[in-house]
């Protein structure tokens, strides 16, 4: 069959925003995938974000279009215009706003969720609901649930990174047409782990010194915020070892305050918090490289975690909860090694556990599931999703 070339928009609520969002990097990766295959991706935004990386994208080679404010019309003149073979619409807001204009010229449409929104707003909600009910936090939940329900209707193909969250839509929805597909460059990932064991081999062993923990993440993702200061109020204090947690990311300044708060009289002298803020590249990875344990104690989210699936594949020594692995195709034996029940003095005790476990063991197990977590986010794997949609939308 000969190859022919399709031009693909790709509408999302703003310019990607890399250095503090996942679902950016999300997007990057996946427009890069397509253009692999000799496609072209034309990226539309519908709003300003002063973050925004334009640069990312005409990297890439993508066509940037400015689409905030466009009225229906406007869209279907542009949509005339360019002469898009197939859209992809990431995350609900902008989906909502464009996928009518699409359905009504007949071009075929992806909605690529990054993550249930309303799952995770319905798990927020039942986490506080004994201690602080959140009506306005039930609202939301209830809206994302009938925009979400509404898209996953209208839409020819729709696009989660697990096979739990594709099968809620089908079950919801009475249709065959979700697809599970790994959403990172797992190979990108991987390619950086000898830049992280270099330094590893350089470092020194602890001799006292307070062992450095890691999280990574930004204080605008209410998971983030929510698992640190439930780590730094009812976890750390329960901990005998010295430690220095470093914290890479950005906090706005009413967090960073709310965590200070949280640690000061309940931590010991020999307990640190520091605030790294957003790094380059090689500033990342030798935290990665430096630190005895990454920790990612989520209490509640939805999908995948790009810090945790980041981790693994960098053979980084990791603690996180059964929210932080959820959508990981992990052994059971494996899964006891990075998680641990979502309980104060178990987290405690599994941080101190790992503290104290002979860095032979570290290795031997990061090794063992960097190469499980490196064949579910293979770039087979990932084009295998991809023809799947392609063939599910009629572009082959």
């Amino acid at each position: 069959m000969e190859f022919v070339r399709k031009h693909i928009l790709f509408v999302e609520g703003g310019l990607p925003t890399p250095q503090m969002d996942a679902g950016s990097l999300a997007n990057l990766e996946l427009i890069t995938l397509i253009q692999s295959q000799g496609h072209r991706v034309s990226y539309l935004f519908t709003g300003h974000h002063p973050m925004g990386a334009r640069h990312a994208l005409i990297d890439l080679g993508c066509k940037l279009i400015d689409g905030v404010g466009f009225t229906r019309a406007q869209q279907q003149t542009l949509f005339k215009e360019q002469g898009f073979d197939a859209a992809i619409l990431s995350r609900p807001g902008p989906a909502l706003q464009w996928i009518d204009a699409l359905k009504a010229l007949a071009i075929p449409t992806v909605y690529f969720g990054h993550d249930l929104h309303h799952v995770r707003l319905e798990r927020e909600y039942a986490l506080h609901l004994e201690t602080a009910p959140q009506p306005k936090l039930l609202q939301s939940c209830l809206v994302h649930k009938s925009i979400e329900r509404h898209l996953w209707a209208l839409a020819d193909v729709v696009v989660y990174p697990t096979s739990w969250e594709c099968d809620y839509v089908m079950t919801h929805c009475g249709r065959t047409h979700a697809l599970p597909m790994p959403i990172y460059d797992g190979e990108a990932m991987a390619h950086l782990q000898p830049q992280i064991a270099s330094i590893v081999a350089q470092v020194q062993t602890n001799d006292g010194k307070p062992y450095p923990l890691l999280f990574v993440g930004g204080s605008h993702h209410g998971p983030n915020r929510d698992g640190l200061l439930w780590f730094v109020r009812d976890v750390a204090p329960l901990l005998t070892l010295p430690m220095e947690l470093r914290v890479v990311g950005q906090w706005d300044c009413e967090a960073m305050q709310q965590l200070n708060d949280a640690a000061h009289g309940a931590w010991r002298g020999d307990q640190r918090l520091s605030f790294c803020g957003s790094l380059t590249k090689e500033e990342l990875l030798h935290q990665y490289a430096t630190a005895s344990l990454v920790i990612a104690p989520l209490r509640y989210g939805a999908g995948l975690k790009r810090k945790v699936v980041e981790a693994l594949l960098f053979e980084r020594p990791l603690l996180t909860t059964p929210m932080g692995v959820e959508g990981i195709e992990l052994a059971p034996s494996q899964l006891e090694q990075v998680c641990s029940p979502l309980d104060p003095k178990a987290f405690a005790k599994a941080v101190e556990a790992h503290l104290q476990l002979p860095p032979s063991v570290h290795q031997a197990r990061s090794q063992d599931i960097a190469r499980q977590i490196a064949r579910q986010f293979s770039k087979t794997q990932r084009l295998a999703s991809l023809a799947q949609i392609f063939a599910m939308l009629r572009l082959y």
